[in-house]
């Protein structure tokens, strides 16, 4: 009772002229409830937004009532994105709130046309907050053009602007060859990459990184040296910082 699986795959699909054009949510309700959501969209086309809506190409996302008994796990692999339509919406969206555990591979999409917003253009924005939530991510092997002012071709957020986030958080960010993420952000006070680790006790976990947890410039250097990109930024308030470790992946 209250409880539920889906198990959805996308491939080789065409999306065109949607407001959203792939939407992927679980969240649970009541509180007992048990969800689990795996899902793989893979070789899809999505383009063309609305003209003028603040939608995102694909958005995943787990809603701020879910609990520990909320899953995401899936992949998003070989889609070319281009969001032209949109005013303020990054290419692929993902947002990990409440209680939820959310484990995602991102890995060998393309993500273009990212430049209608005069200010925060984001080619993927993942922001795990609004709450205690737990999230893995794997992005991999990717390619993003944005282009604007104060752009992030990736961004990753550790927690919201609420002081009462407690998110736990391991992003593993490109790799060696094949598995460099090459990024192209351009314009005043861009960057390729950016993580913050906004709120939380536990430390924002990045494998492979050796720095020290507060040393944002050694944060930067490290994503520098696993990605095909120019600037790389890191901002830091918790105590715990960032710390080296291992990422879980979809099964």
């Amino acid at each position: 009772e209250n409880s539920g699986v889906i198990d959805l795959t996308v491939n080789g699909g065409t999306f065109s002229s949607n407001n959203i054009g792939i939407n992927l949510s679980n969240n649970a309700m009541p509180a007992g409830a048990a969800t689990n959501f795996s899902f793989d969209v893979l070789n899809s086309s999505i383009t063309g937004n609305v003209a003028g809506t603040s939608a995102s190409p694909i958005n995943i996302f787990t809603g701020a009532t879910s609990t520990s008994n909320t899953t995401m796990m899936g992949t998003l692999s070989g889609n070319t994105i281009d969001n032209n339509g949109s005013s303020t919406g990054p290419g692929i969206n993902v947002g990990n709130n409440g209680g939820s555990r959310l484990t995602i591979l991102i890995a060998n999409n393309s993500i273009s046309e990212i430049g209608n917003a005069l200010t925060t253009n984001l080619g993927m924005s993942l922001i795990a907050g609004n709450g205690a939530p737990d999230m893995d991510a794997t992005i991999t092997g990717n390619t993003v053009t944005v282009v604007g002012n104060f752009t992030q071709g990736i961004l990753v957020n550790k927690g919201t602007s609420l002081v009462t986030d407690n998110p736990t958080v391991c992003v593993n960010i490109g790799g060696v060859g094949a598995d460099e993420n090459t990024v192209n952000a351009t314009g005043l006070g861009s960057d390729d990459i950016r993580v913050r680790n906004r709120q939380g006790a536990a430390a924002f976990v990045l494998p492979g990184y050796a720095g020290g947890p507060t040393d944002t410039t050694a944060v930067a250097t490290y994503l520098i040296n696993r990605n095909n990109i120019v600037d790389a930024s890191a901002t830091n308030t918790p105590a715990a910082g960032f710390v080296n470790g291992a990422c879980s992946t979809p099964s």
